[in-house]
Protein backbone atom coordinates (compact mmCIF):
# COMPACT_ATOMS: atom_id res chain seq x y z
CA UNK A 1 0.00 0.00 0.00
CA UNK A 2 2.66 2.44 0.85
CA UNK A 3 4.83 1.63 -1.94
CA UNK A 4 1.76 2.26 -4.59
CA UNK A 5 1.52 6.07 -3.54
CA UNK A 6 5.50 6.18 -4.64
CA UNK A 7 4.76 4.77 -8.08
CA UNK A 8 5.65 6.65 -11.60
CA UNK A 9 2.21 6.34 -12.57
CA UNK A 10 1.13 8.42 -9.01
CA UNK A 11 4.09 10.66 -9.95
CA UNK A 12 2.80 11.43 -13.51
CA UNK A 13 -0.52 12.67 -11.90
CA UNK A 14 1.14 14.94 -9.42
CA UNK A 15 3.22 16.82 -12.13
CA UNK A 16 0.71 17.27 -14.18
CA UNK A 17 -0.85 19.76 -11.59
CA UNK A 18 0.62 23.07 -10.63
CA UNK A 19 3.45 22.67 -7.90
CA UNK A 20 3.65 25.63 -5.39
CA UNK A 21 6.26 26.64 -3.50
CA UNK A 22 5.32 25.15 -0.52
CA UNK A 23 4.82 21.17 -2.35
CA UNK A 24 4.59 19.70 1.09
CA UNK A 25 1.17 21.44 1.35
CA UNK A 26 -0.25 20.67 -1.47
CA UNK A 27 -3.03 18.57 -1.52
CA UNK A 28 -1.99 15.95 -4.43
CA UNK A 29 1.38 15.46 -2.61
CA UNK A 30 -0.24 14.52 0.42
CA UNK A 31 -0.36 11.06 0.04
CA UNK A 32 3.68 10.75 -1.00
CA UNK A 33 5.13 12.56 1.79
CA UNK A 34 2.88 10.20 4.19
CA UNK A 35 4.33 7.36 2.27
CA UNK A 36 7.94 8.49 2.40
CA UNK A 37 7.36 9.08 6.08
CA UNK A 38 6.46 5.20 6.45
CA UNK A 39 8.43 3.83 4.34
CA UNK A 40 11.35 5.77 6.21
CA UNK A 41 9.93 3.85 9.52
CA UNK A 42 11.25 0.84 7.56
CA UNK A 43 14.42 1.33 7.98
CA UNK A 44 14.90 0.08 11.47
CA UNK A 45 13.90 -3.47 10.34
CA UNK A 46 17.30 -2.98 8.65
CA UNK A 47 19.37 -1.96 11.74
CA UNK A 48 20.47 -5.85 12.06
CA UNK A 49 20.83 -7.00 9.00
CA UNK A 50 19.21 -7.59 5.60
CA UNK A 51 15.58 -8.39 5.61
CA UNK A 52 14.80 -10.57 2.56
CA UNK A 53 11.17 -9.87 2.37
CA UNK A 54 11.34 -6.36 2.79
CA UNK A 55 14.01 -5.63 0.36
CA UNK A 56 12.16 -7.84 -2.15
CA UNK A 57 9.60 -5.59 -1.93
CA UNK A 58 11.28 -2.34 -1.67
CA UNK A 59 13.53 -3.54 -4.90
CA UNK A 60 10.11 -3.61 -6.89
CA UNK A 61 9.33 -0.38 -5.88
CA UNK A 62 12.88 1.29 -6.53
CA UNK A 63 12.27 2.81 -10.17
CA UNK A 64 9.50 4.49 -8.15
CA UNK A 65 10.97 5.62 -4.71
CA UNK A 66 13.88 6.97 -6.29
CA UNK A 67 11.17 8.45 -9.73
CA UNK A 68 9.73 10.85 -6.66
CA UNK A 69 13.11 11.07 -4.49
CA UNK A 70 14.77 12.64 -7.69
CA UNK A 71 11.50 14.87 -8.76
CA UNK A 72 11.84 16.09 -5.21
CA UNK A 73 14.86 16.67 -4.73
CA UNK A 74 15.48 18.72 -8.15
CA UNK A 75 12.30 20.66 -7.01
CA UNK A 76 14.39 21.65 -4.25
CA UNK A 77 17.39 22.28 -5.84
CA UNK A 78 17.70 25.93 -5.88
CA UNK A 79 16.92 25.61 -2.00
CA UNK A 80 19.26 23.19 -0.61
CA UNK A 81 18.64 23.86 2.97
CA UNK A 82 14.95 23.81 2.16
CA UNK A 83 15.25 20.72 0.78
CA UNK A 84 17.38 19.16 3.47
CA UNK A 85 14.64 20.49 5.92
CA UNK A 86 11.61 18.76 3.97
CA UNK A 87 13.74 15.48 4.21
CA UNK A 88 14.75 15.83 7.74
CA UNK A 89 11.37 15.83 8.76
CA UNK A 90 10.51 12.50 7.29
CA UNK A 91 11.55 9.96 10.22
CA UNK A 92 13.72 7.41 8.85
CA UNK A 93 14.22 8.23 5.56
CA UNK A 94 17.48 9.47 6.07
CA UNK A 95 18.74 6.07 7.54
CA UNK A 96 16.64 4.61 4.60
CA UNK A 97 18.49 6.19 2.20
CA UNK A 98 21.99 5.44 3.75
CA UNK A 99 21.36 1.61 3.94
CA UNK A 100 20.09 1.47 0.93
CA UNK A 101 23.32 3.07 -0.78
CA UNK A 102 25.83 0.92 1.64
CA UNK A 103 23.63 -2.33 0.45
CA UNK A 104 24.28 -1.22 -3.64
CA UNK A 105 27.00 -3.91 -3.20
CA UNK A 106 24.89 -6.32 -1.79
CA UNK A 107 24.69 -10.06 -3.04
CA UNK A 108 21.06 -9.17 -3.52
CA UNK A 109 22.19 -7.01 -6.57
CA UNK A 110 20.16 -3.71 -6.45
CA UNK A 111 22.44 -2.18 -9.31
CA UNK A 112 20.45 -5.11 -11.32
CA UNK A 113 16.92 -3.00 -10.54
CA UNK A 114 18.26 0.11 -10.62
CA UNK A 115 21.44 2.16 -11.70
CA UNK A 116 23.95 2.48 -8.63
CA UNK A 117 24.70 6.43 -9.89
CA UNK A 118 21.13 6.96 -8.53
CA UNK A 119 21.61 5.57 -5.15
CA UNK A 120 24.43 7.48 -4.75
CA UNK A 121 23.60 10.89 -6.25
CA UNK A 122 20.89 10.60 -3.71
CA UNK A 123 23.01 10.01 -1.41
CA UNK A 124 25.63 12.18 -2.03
CA UNK A 125 23.39 14.96 -2.40
CA UNK A 126 22.17 14.78 1.33
CA UNK A 127 25.70 14.50 2.59
CA UNK A 128 26.95 17.60 0.48
CA UNK A 129 24.60 20.01 2.17
CA UNK A 130 24.31 18.14 5.20
CA UNK A 131 23.35 20.61 8.60
CA UNK A 132 24.76 18.80 11.73
CA UNK A 133 21.49 16.51 12.98
CA UNK A 134 21.49 15.20 9.71
CA UNK A 135 25.47 14.19 9.24
CA UNK A 136 24.98 12.74 12.35
CA UNK A 137 21.41 10.98 11.71
CA UNK A 138 23.49 9.41 8.55
CA UNK A 139 26.14 8.21 11.01
CA UNK A 140 23.82 6.70 13.45
CA UNK A 141 22.15 4.93 10.94
CA UNK A 142 25.35 2.65 10.36
CA UNK A 143 25.57 2.23 14.26
CA UNK A 144 27.13 5.32 15.11
CA UNK A 145 30.61 3.51 12.81
CA UNK A 146 31.56 6.37 10.49
CA UNK A 147 34.48 4.49 9.03
CA UNK A 148 31.93 2.08 7.48
CA UNK A 149 30.78 5.20 5.11
CA UNK A 150 34.31 5.98 4.63
CA UNK A 151 35.10 1.93 3.53
CA UNK A 152 32.36 1.40 1.42
CA UNK A 153 33.03 4.98 -0.78
CA UNK A 154 36.87 3.75 -0.92
CA UNK A 155 36.00 0.71 -1.78
CA UNK A 156 33.81 1.56 -4.92
CA UNK A 157 36.54 4.27 -6.16
CA UNK A 158 39.17 1.33 -6.15
CA UNK A 159 36.79 -0.94 -7.91
CA UNK A 160 36.16 1.84 -10.41
CA UNK A 161 40.14 2.36 -10.36
CA UNK A 162 40.91 -1.05 -10.85
CA UNK A 163 38.70 -1.24 -13.93
CA UNK A 164 40.84 -1.32 -17.51
CA UNK A 165 40.28 1.58 -19.46
CA UNK A 166 39.29 5.26 -18.53
CA UNK A 167 37.71 5.79 -15.54
CA UNK A 168 34.29 6.58 -15.73
CA UNK A 169 33.77 10.40 -14.53
CA UNK A 170 30.49 10.11 -12.67
CA UNK A 171 31.20 6.95 -10.63
CA UNK A 172 34.78 9.05 -9.45
CA UNK A 173 33.17 12.27 -8.96
CA UNK A 174 30.09 10.25 -6.44
CA UNK A 175 32.76 8.42 -4.56
CA UNK A 176 35.39 11.30 -4.25
CA UNK A 177 33.00 13.82 -3.29
CA UNK A 178 31.40 11.56 -0.26
CA UNK A 179 35.04 11.41 0.95
CA UNK A 180 35.03 15.02 0.96
CA UNK A 181 32.68 15.64 2.21
CA UNK A 182 33.04 13.35 5.06
CA UNK A 183 36.52 15.16 5.77
CA UNK A 184 35.13 18.81 5.49
CA UNK A 185 36.24 21.44 7.77
CA UNK A 186 32.41 22.74 7.90
CA UNK A 187 31.50 19.65 9.94
CA UNK A 188 32.04 19.88 13.96
CA UNK A 189 35.13 17.38 14.08
CA UNK A 190 33.00 14.51 12.90
CA UNK A 191 34.18 10.59 13.50
CA UNK A 192 34.23 10.91 9.87
CA UNK A 193 37.09 12.80 9.16
CA UNK A 194 39.61 10.86 11.85
CA UNK A 195 38.20 7.77 10.19
CA UNK A 196 39.19 9.11 7.02
CA UNK A 197 42.97 9.38 8.26
CA UNK A 198 43.13 5.93 9.27
CA UNK A 199 42.12 4.47 5.56
CA UNK A 200 45.03 6.62 3.96
CA UNK A 201 42.34 7.78 0.96
CA UNK A 202 44.66 10.44 0.23
CA UNK A 203 46.43 7.96 -2.10
CA UNK A 204 43.34 6.80 -3.28
CA UNK A 205 41.80 9.74 -4.72
CA UNK A 206 45.20 11.20 -5.87
CA UNK A 207 45.50 8.38 -8.02
CA UNK A 208 42.04 8.76 -9.74
CA UNK A 209 43.01 12.40 -10.38
CA UNK A 210 46.00 11.16 -12.13
CA UNK A 211 43.85 8.59 -14.12
CA UNK A 212 41.45 11.22 -15.13
CA UNK A 213 44.07 14.04 -15.96
CA UNK A 214 44.91 11.95 -18.75
CA UNK A 215 41.52 11.80 -20.16
CA UNK A 216 39.47 14.23 -21.92
CA UNK A 217 38.69 17.67 -19.68
CA UNK A 218 36.15 19.47 -21.54
CA UNK A 219 35.24 22.40 -20.08
CA UNK A 220 32.27 22.12 -18.07
CA UNK A 221 32.14 18.09 -19.14
CA UNK A 222 32.16 15.21 -16.45
CA UNK A 223 36.04 14.83 -16.58
CA UNK A 224 36.73 18.05 -15.47
CA UNK A 225 34.06 18.05 -12.79
CA UNK A 226 34.97 14.89 -11.80
CA UNK A 227 38.75 16.81 -11.55
CA UNK A 228 37.19 19.67 -9.33
CA UNK A 229 36.18 17.15 -6.63
CA UNK A 230 39.51 15.22 -6.47
CA UNK A 231 41.26 18.46 -6.41
CA UNK A 232 39.51 19.83 -3.58
CA UNK A 233 39.76 16.46 -1.68
CA UNK A 234 43.37 16.11 -1.64
CA UNK A 235 43.68 19.48 -0.72
CA UNK A 236 41.29 19.14 2.09
CA UNK A 237 42.94 16.06 3.56
CA UNK A 238 46.60 17.58 3.57
CA UNK A 239 44.86 20.68 5.46
CA UNK A 240 42.91 18.57 7.80
CA UNK A 241 45.29 15.72 8.84
CA UNK A 242 48.87 14.40 9.30
CA UNK A 243 50.48 16.98 6.76
CA UNK A 244 53.66 15.90 6.30
CA UNK A 245 52.58 11.79 5.69
CA UNK A 246 49.79 13.15 3.36
CA UNK A 247 51.56 14.98 1.30
CA UNK A 248 53.82 12.38 0.91
CA UNK A 249 51.06 9.66 0.00
CA UNK A 250 49.66 11.85 -2.48
CA UNK A 251 53.26 12.76 -3.99
CA UNK A 252 54.25 8.81 -4.24
CA UNK A 253 50.43 8.85 -6.21
CA UNK A 254 51.23 10.52 -8.66
CA UNK A 255 49.86 14.23 -7.69
CA UNK A 256 52.79 16.23 -9.58
CA UNK A 257 52.88 14.61 -12.20
CA UNK A 258 48.48 14.84 -11.94
CA UNK A 259 48.84 18.14 -11.94
CA UNK A 260 51.28 18.79 -15.19
CA UNK A 261 49.00 16.74 -16.51
CA UNK A 262 45.73 19.35 -16.14
CA UNK A 263 47.90 22.57 -16.05
CA UNK A 264 46.72 22.91 -19.69
CA UNK A 265 43.09 22.83 -18.42
CA UNK A 266 43.80 25.10 -15.74
CA UNK A 267 41.64 27.97 -16.73
CA UNK A 268 38.22 25.31 -16.82
CA UNK A 269 38.80 24.58 -13.02
CA UNK A 270 35.42 26.26 -11.57
CA UNK A 271 34.29 26.89 -8.00
CA UNK A 272 37.98 28.78 -7.44
CA UNK A 273 39.45 25.31 -7.44
CA UNK A 274 41.94 26.97 -9.77
CA UNK A 275 43.04 29.62 -6.90
CA UNK A 276 42.63 26.68 -4.48
CA UNK A 277 45.48 24.51 -7.08
CA UNK A 278 48.00 27.79 -7.08
CA UNK A 279 48.02 28.24 -3.31
CA UNK A 280 48.63 23.97 -2.77
CA UNK A 281 51.94 24.45 -5.51
CA UNK A 282 52.94 27.75 -4.36
CA UNK A 283 52.48 27.73 -0.34
CA UNK A 284 50.96 24.23 0.97
CA UNK A 285 53.51 21.80 -0.48
CA UNK A 286 56.52 23.72 0.10
CA UNK A 287 55.61 24.39 3.61
CA UNK A 288 56.31 20.62 3.97
CA UNK A 289 59.82 21.11 2.85
CA UNK A 290 60.86 21.59 5.99
CA UNK A 291 60.95 17.60 6.15
CA UNK A 292 63.07 15.63 4.92
CA UNK A 293 61.25 12.46 3.84
CA UNK A 294 59.18 14.88 1.77
CA UNK A 295 61.84 16.12 0.40
CA UNK A 296 62.96 13.08 -1.00
CA UNK A 297 60.04 12.00 -2.49
CA UNK A 298 59.32 14.67 -4.02
CA UNK A 299 62.86 14.27 -5.69
CA UNK A 300 62.00 10.99 -6.66
CA UNK A 301 58.78 12.28 -8.39
CA UNK A 302 60.16 14.99 -10.64
CA UNK A 303 63.51 13.08 -11.10
CA UNK A 304 60.89 10.49 -12.99
CA UNK A 305 58.98 13.54 -14.77
CA UNK A 306 62.10 14.54 -16.31
CA UNK A 307 63.05 18.72 -16.62
CA UNK A 308 62.05 19.35 -20.40
CA UNK A 309 58.82 17.58 -19.74
CA UNK A 310 57.84 19.95 -16.75
CA UNK A 311 58.96 22.98 -18.58
CA UNK A 312 56.88 22.09 -22.08
CA UNK A 313 53.34 21.52 -20.03
CA UNK A 314 54.08 24.50 -17.65
CA UNK A 315 55.52 27.13 -19.15
CA UNK A 316 52.66 28.87 -20.40
CA UNK A 317 50.26 28.04 -18.27
CA UNK A 318 49.05 30.24 -15.24
CA UNK A 319 50.55 27.86 -12.68
CA UNK A 320 54.39 28.44 -14.34
CA UNK A 321 55.21 30.60 -11.38
CA UNK A 322 54.07 28.70 -8.60
CA UNK A 323 55.86 25.68 -10.06
CA UNK A 324 58.85 27.76 -10.31
CA UNK A 325 59.17 28.76 -6.72
CA UNK A 326 58.05 25.29 -5.54
CA UNK A 327 60.94 23.43 -7.78
CA UNK A 328 63.44 26.53 -6.67
CA UNK A 329 62.24 26.49 -3.14
CA UNK A 330 62.41 22.14 -3.33
CA UNK A 331 66.38 22.56 -5.14
CA UNK A 332 67.83 24.46 -2.57
CA UNK A 333 66.31 22.59 0.77
CA UNK A 334 68.46 19.45 -1.11
CA UNK A 335 71.19 21.38 -1.23
CA UNK A 336 71.43 22.17 2.41
CA UNK A 337 69.99 18.24 2.85
CA UNK A 338 73.19 16.98 0.99
CA UNK A 339 75.79 19.53 2.47
CA UNK A 340 74.61 18.72 6.55
CA UNK A 341 72.49 15.87 6.42
CA UNK A 342 74.25 13.47 4.09
CA UNK A 343 77.56 15.02 4.82
CA UNK A 344 77.57 15.41 8.50
CA UNK A 345 78.62 18.79 8.21
CA UNK A 346 77.63 19.61 12.11
CA UNK A 347 76.54 18.34 15.38
CA UNK A 348 73.60 20.08 16.90
CA UNK A 349 70.88 19.70 19.91
CA UNK A 350 67.23 19.21 18.73
CA UNK A 351 64.35 18.60 20.66
CA UNK A 352 60.87 18.83 19.62
CA UNK A 353 58.15 20.55 21.91
CA UNK A 354 55.25 22.40 22.76
CA UNK A 355 58.00 25.52 24.04
CA UNK A 356 61.05 25.51 24.56
CA UNK A 357 60.42 24.76 28.19
CA UNK A 358 64.18 24.39 29.40
CA UNK A 359 65.72 28.01 27.34
CA UNK A 360 62.96 30.19 28.32
CA UNK A 361 61.78 31.93 32.33
CA UNK A 362 58.71 31.52 33.24
CA UNK A 363 57.67 35.00 32.40
CA UNK A 364 58.95 34.66 28.35
CA UNK A 365 57.89 31.72 28.29
CA UNK A 366 54.18 32.88 29.27
CA UNK A 367 54.83 35.50 26.63
CA UNK A 368 55.59 32.81 24.22
CA UNK A 369 52.75 30.40 24.72
CA UNK A 370 49.91 33.53 24.41
CA UNK A 371 51.64 34.59 21.20
CA UNK A 372 51.56 30.84 19.80
CA UNK A 373 48.22 29.79 21.24
CA UNK A 374 46.68 33.02 19.73
CA UNK A 375 47.21 30.81 16.36
CA UNK A 376 46.16 27.44 17.28
CA UNK A 377 43.51 25.93 20.29
CA UNK A 378 45.00 23.95 23.13
CA UNK A 379 43.03 20.73 22.32
CA UNK A 380 43.84 20.56 18.41
CA UNK A 381 47.64 21.85 19.21
CA UNK A 382 48.05 18.58 21.33
CA UNK A 383 46.36 16.28 18.93
CA UNK A 384 48.60 17.37 16.01
CA UNK A 385 51.61 17.14 18.58
CA UNK A 386 50.94 13.53 18.83
CA UNK A 387 50.31 12.86 15.47
CA UNK A 388 53.72 14.57 14.60
CA UNK A 389 55.43 12.26 16.84
CA UNK A 390 54.04 9.05 15.04
CA UNK A 391 54.67 8.75 11.17
CA UNK A 392 55.18 12.23 10.24
CA UNK A 393 58.59 12.90 12.41
CA UNK A 394 61.53 10.54 11.76
CA UNK A 395 65.07 10.59 12.74
CA UNK A 396 65.70 12.12 9.82
CA UNK A 397 62.95 14.77 9.51
CA UNK A 398 64.06 16.09 12.73
CA UNK A 399 67.90 16.26 11.95
CA UNK A 400 67.18 18.05 8.89
CA UNK A 401 65.40 20.64 10.55
CA UNK A 402 68.04 21.17 12.95
CA UNK A 403 70.06 22.17 10.11
CA UNK A 404 67.89 23.85 8.04
CA UNK A 405 66.77 26.60 11.34
CA UNK A 406 70.62 26.57 11.80
CA UNK A 407 71.47 27.62 7.98
CA UNK A 408 68.66 30.08 7.85
CA UNK A 409 69.07 31.74 10.63
CA UNK A 410 73.34 32.36 10.13
CA UNK A 411 72.23 33.35 6.49
CA UNK A 412 69.91 35.84 7.81
CA UNK A 413 71.90 37.34 10.58
CA UNK A 414 72.01 40.75 9.84
CA UNK A 415 68.43 40.66 9.61
CA UNK A 416 68.06 39.19 12.75
CA UNK A 417 70.49 41.94 14.41
CA UNK A 418 67.88 44.58 13.03
CA UNK A 419 65.19 43.05 14.01
CA UNK A 420 67.08 42.73 17.71
CA UNK A 421 67.63 46.64 18.06
CA UNK A 422 64.29 47.35 16.57
CA UNK A 423 62.41 45.01 18.78
CA UNK A 424 64.48 44.25 22.08
CA UNK A 425 66.36 47.50 22.32
CA UNK A 426 68.62 47.44 25.19
CA UNK A 427 68.80 43.59 25.86
CA UNK A 428 72.31 41.62 25.47
CA UNK A 429 72.22 39.22 22.10
CA UNK A 430 72.97 36.49 25.18
CA UNK A 431 69.50 36.91 25.90
CA UNK A 432 67.73 37.32 22.46
CA UNK A 433 66.29 33.65 20.64
CA UNK A 434 65.04 33.65 17.30
CA UNK A 435 62.05 32.14 15.26
CA UNK A 436 61.60 31.53 12.22
CA UNK A 437 57.94 30.59 10.87
CA UNK A 438 57.98 28.04 8.72
CA UNK A 439 54.52 27.32 8.33
CA UNK A 440 54.68 30.71 5.69
CA UNK A 441 56.10 30.55 2.38
CA UNK A 442 59.05 32.26 2.32
CA UNK A 443 59.25 31.74 5.84
CA UNK A 444 59.36 34.62 8.62
CA UNK A 445 62.01 35.86 10.74
CA UNK A 446 61.11 37.01 14.32
CA UNK A 447 63.03 37.56 17.60
CA UNK A 448 62.30 36.86 20.87
CA UNK A 449 63.37 36.96 24.73
CA UNK A 450 64.48 33.74 25.46
CA UNK A 451 67.63 33.40 28.30
CA UNK A 452 70.46 31.12 26.70
CA UNK A 453 71.91 28.05 28.13
CA UNK A 454 75.83 28.16 27.98
CA UNK A 455 76.60 30.63 25.45
CA UNK A 456 74.12 28.67 23.14
CA UNK A 457 71.34 30.49 21.24
CA UNK A 458 67.36 29.00 20.89
CA UNK A 459 66.06 28.45 17.56
CA UNK A 460 62.10 28.25 17.57
CA UNK A 461 60.86 26.74 14.48
CA UNK A 462 56.98 26.74 13.54
CA UNK A 463 56.18 23.80 11.61
CA UNK A 464 53.14 22.97 9.68
CA UNK A 465 51.79 19.89 10.70
CA UNK A 466 48.49 19.79 8.49
CA UNK A 467 45.38 21.97 9.87
CA UNK A 468 47.49 23.70 12.78
CA UNK A 469 51.08 23.68 13.80
CA UNK A 470 53.92 22.59 16.26
CA UNK A 471 57.08 24.38 17.50
CA UNK A 472 60.76 22.66 17.18
CA UNK A 473 63.15 24.46 19.55
CA UNK A 474 66.93 24.04 18.39
CA UNK A 475 69.60 24.97 20.59
CA UNK A 476 72.62 26.21 18.41
CA UNK A 477 76.12 24.77 19.62
CA UNK A 478 77.73 28.09 19.75
CA UNK A 479 76.38 31.40 20.69
CA UNK A 480 74.76 32.25 17.11
CA UNK A 481 75.41 35.74 17.39
CA UNK A 482 79.16 35.89 18.97
CA UNK A 483 80.96 32.37 17.22
CA UNK A 484 82.57 33.52 13.88
CA UNK A 485 84.09 30.15 13.45
CA UNK A 486 80.86 28.27 13.61
CA UNK A 487 78.92 30.60 11.08
CA UNK A 488 82.03 29.55 8.78
CA UNK A 489 81.36 25.89 9.25
CA UNK A 490 78.03 26.56 7.62
CA UNK A 491 79.56 28.17 4.45
CA UNK A 492 80.01 26.04 1.48
CA UNK A 493 83.70 25.35 0.41
CA UNK A 494 84.46 27.53 -2.24
CA UNK A 495 80.83 28.71 -2.80
CA UNK A 496 79.39 30.88 -5.69
CA UNK A 497 76.09 32.07 -4.95
CA UNK A 498 74.25 30.98 -8.24
CA UNK A 499 70.64 31.89 -9.64
CA UNK A 500 70.00 28.79 -11.58
CA UNK A 501 67.03 29.51 -13.72
CA UNK A 502 65.96 26.16 -14.37
CA UNK A 503 66.16 24.05 -11.33
CA UNK A 504 67.73 20.81 -11.37
CA UNK A 505 66.52 18.93 -8.64
CA UNK A 506 69.40 16.43 -9.62
CA UNK A 507 72.03 18.56 -9.50
CA UNK A 508 71.03 19.55 -6.07
CA UNK A 509 70.64 16.22 -4.62
CA UNK A 510 74.64 15.04 -5.85
CA UNK A 511 76.05 13.97 -2.93
CA UNK A 512 79.69 15.88 -4.38
CA UNK A 513 77.66 18.79 -5.39
CA UNK A 514 79.41 22.03 -3.61
CA UNK A 515 80.70 24.20 -6.47
CA UNK A 516 77.54 26.29 -6.07
CA UNK A 517 74.02 27.10 -4.30
CA UNK A 518 70.78 27.70 -5.23
CA UNK A 519 69.22 30.81 -4.43
CA UNK A 520 65.60 32.48 -4.37
CA UNK A 521 64.84 35.37 -6.74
Amino acid sequence: MILSHLSKSKLLEATQAAIPSSPEAHPALEPTFVAIRALGEFAALLKTGINEFLFKLIIEGLPGIFAWMKFLFELYSDDSMKGLSAIHSMPGLLALVTRLWLAEDDDMDITITFSPSVFSSFFVGIVNFATTPIFDEVVSAVGGDASIIAETAAARLRCVLDKPGSPNPTHVAFCVVILFCLTSRRKPEPAMRRAEFGKRVIGLVTSALLRLSTGSLEPGGLGIRAVIAAVRCIIQLIAAGDGPTNVKLAIQAGMIQAFLNISSSFNFLEDNVDQELLTLIRVTLPQYFVYHSVLVVFARATRKIGSQEARTNVAETPIWDAWYAMKTLAAERLVIKCKYVDNGALSTEAAFCDYCRRAAPKAELKKLEERTQSRMPGESRRKNLTALKGDALRKEDIKFISFLALHDAWRHLPRLRRLAAQDLPGMPLANVGVQIDYTCVPEMYFVLPIASEGGKTSIQCLIAVGEWYTTASVISPTSLWEDVDFGRSLEFLNETDTIIDDVDIDLANMRGHKGSSVYRK
